[in-house]
């Protein structure tokens, strides 16, 4: 297996260009140095742009018993390597034959070998993959039958047989419950928040819930007792909910933009309900994104029931025209009553 490196966002380790001269003998050797190249100085660039350009995009797992199986997968990996899975493709992996970690865990990631000209990976970057029809693109030319690779895809568990991290994309983590791995829920490096995720659906609702504050803000008559931190935080959440409306809706936001968001969030909210020190801010873990957001999320619920502490929501029936039946919850002392059609 290769040794452990750690992934670079800088250009060391890129190979050389080929020297190109007229009369030289070709061999198979300069095309691969060329390529490969040319494959990892367009990954280094994209690193140096946008160090979390790898993640998922498609992604669905199957369970029976010990064994996982992963059916679709869709990713770049973090050396910037697009890896699908071929028509019928399944992977899986026992954990019954693989011990969990100190903290009880079996951590599924999925694995291919670095891109690498000094020496043969092992297990290999690209396996044969039969043979395709190429049309010669020059009027008149003919089709030609060449013999293609893909990516070598492995599920291995921790690090496998010493994967580096740029080799490894994790996708899912178990733990032993009653003799039998169980989901820990946890969200693996998705490129997008989608609707598939379950942040999506809880950021979503985050946005009604406040969108909602700020109908009853507005609605508040114009009261110079009130702080002045709350009057002035109606156009900055309005601004926000908008923008995280934009953003989480159509489920292709990247998780760090939305993290942003929502910080900038949890600052005016901390800030509007009179905060004397700022919340500290969970920390943004790519790998690892329910362990930034469920807290981020949760400073936010309870900010939000701060915000309005003085409503109470309760359903109603329609009796007719313009006429309603509501049975309010017993509260302990008397509320305000908020219409919302």
């Amino acid at each position: 297996m290769n040794p452990p490196t750690e992934m670079s966002s800088g250009l060391a380790g890129l190979p050389d260009a080929v020297r190109w001269y007229e009369g030289m003998a070709l061999l198979p050797h300069h095309f691969q140095q060329a390529t490969a190249r040319a494959e990892m100085l367009a990954a280094a660039l994209l690193r140096a742009r946008d160090p979390l350009h790898w993640g998922l995009l498609r992604l669905a797992l199957e369970q029976d018993g010990t064994e996982v199986t992963v059916t679709a997968p869709e990713a770049v990996m973090p050396d910037g390597l697009p890896v699908v899975a071929g028509p019928g493709q399944r992977l899986s992996i026992d954990l019954a034959r693989h011990q969990p970690d100190a903290e009880g865990i079996w951590r599924i990631s999925l694995a291919v070998a670095a891109q690498t000209l000094e020496r043969r990976p092992e297990p290999p970057r690209y396996l044969e993959h039969g043979s395709v029809r190429v049309a010669d693109q020059n009027p008149g030319g003919a089709d030609e039958v060449i013999s293609v690779l893909r990516p070598n895809l492995l599920l291995v568990c921790g690090h496998g047989r010493g994967y580096a991290d740029a080799e490894l994309l994790p996708l899912a983590q178990y733990r032993r419950a009653s003799g039998v791995p169980v989901d820990t829920g946890y969200i693996g490096p998705w490129l997008r928040i989608g609707t598939e995720l379950v942040l999506h659906g809880r950021i979503h609702a985050l946005g009604r819930k406040l969108r909602s504050a700020y109908a009853q803000m507005a609605d508040d008559p114009v009261d110079a007792s009130r702080p002045v931190a709350r009057r002035a935080l109606l156009p900055v959440l309005g601004a926000l909910v908008l923008e995280l409306d934009s953003m989480c809706q159509p489920g292709t936001s990247h998780p760090q933009v939305l993290y942003g968001v929502l910080a900038r969030l949890l600052g005016a909210l901390a800030a509007g309900t009179g905060a004397a020190v700022l919340p500290t801010l969970p920390r943004f873990d790519y790998r690892d994104l329910a362990a930034g957001f469920t807290p981020l999320l949760d400073a936010l619920d309870r900010l939000h029931a701060q915000l309005a502490p003085d409503f109470d929501w309760a359903p109603f029936r329609s009796l007719g025209k313009q006429e309603f039946e509501i049975a309010p919850p017993c509260w302990a002392a008397p509320r305000r009553m908020w219409w919302r059609s």
